[in-house]
């Protein structure tokens, strides 16, 4: 089930610090992640996922995604 908790033993500072380090890599804020849908939900991979997913897009991914 790709339990972040249960599977891979990881704890909630741990998936903190993936979510830094994915919302970097993938151009999303952290910004209000308590109006996320999946704050507080997340369990799995795909969990985590669909919450970096929901996040709002930084002013530099915005930018990169204009047609020039």
């Amino acid at each position: 089930s790709d339990g972040l908790f249960s599977d891979f033993h990881l704890e909630a500072d741990d998936v903190d610090d993936l979510l830094q380090e994915i919302a970097a890599r993938s151009g999303r804020s952290l910004e209000k992640t308590a109006d996320n849908p999946w704050y507080g939900s997340v369990h799995t991979v795909k969990d985590l996922v669909a919450f970096i997913n929901a996040q709002a897009a930084t002013s530099r991914r915005q930018a990169s995604a204009v047609p020039q």
